[in-house]
């Protein structure tokens, strides 16, 4: 920084504190809190609705009837229950079709149960 810069910034910084010294503290508060609640109230308020919503249905491809997977299915409803999401199930032949059901967007399925090595991860879409 060149002298006349440094100058020039002190010069600066002097004229602030002279401006901000006429500044009362009371009419620093005066505006300062009112100013202070307004914002957190805004901030407040729209937090109110950024809040993401759950789905309200949501289909899982589990397995045969009977299976395993068609068990865990059941005991994921009450959970889903429990957060307003409603559970749809729907069975098939196990973990191949699911990640079938899963690869296809005619399907309509949001999930299912599939086995850890069915795919690699360059043949599926996401």
């Amino acid at each position: 920084m060149t002298e006349y810069a440094s100058a020039r910034a002190r010069t600066r910084r002097a004229r602030l504190r002279a401006r901000l010294s006429h500044i009362s503290l009371r009419d620093a508060l005066l505006v300062g809190i009112p100013v202070l609640a307004l914002v957190v109230a805004a901030f407040w308020y729209t937090a109110q609705f950024i809040r993401p919503a759950p789905p309200g249905a949501l289909v899982l491809s589990s397995g045969s009837p009977g299976g395993a997977y068609e068990m865990f299915a059941a005991r994921y409803a009450p959970i889903m229950a429990r957060n307003g999401v409603e559970l749809h199930v729907r069975s098939s032949a196990g973990a191949w079709e699911n990640l079938q059901r899963l690869k296809d967007p005619a399907e309509e399925v949001d999930a299912g149960f599939v086995q850890g090595g069915l795919a690699r991860g360059d043949d599926t879409p996401n």
